[in-house]
């Protein structure tokens, strides 16, 4: 839980959609590392870290990346 945060400035890095799917737009999926030497999933993350920091709300670049709310979009209405 983050307090006093302005949701334009945070990210959340994970290999679990379901971690950040309330904040789609602030999410950055990841791969799960799993002892492989040959990984660069990390090296991928620094640069994309280094775009974002230029950004005034990283969130608009993240929505173009990933386009997370547009794989995740569904309607919950005719399941309540």
């Amino acid at each position: 839980m983050f307090k006093n945060r302005d949701l334009k400035d945070l990210i959340i890095v994970d290999n679990a959609v379901y971690s950040f799917g309330a904040q789609l737009a602030n999410g950055v999926p990841i791969t799960p590392f799993k002892d492989d030497k040959e990984d660069r999933e990390f090296e991928y993350l620094q640069n994309y870290l280094n775009i974002l920091k230029d950004y005034d709300d990283m969130r608009e670049l993240n929505k173009e990346a990933f386009k997370m709310e547009q794989v995740y979009q569904f309607k919950l209405e005719p399941y309540i």
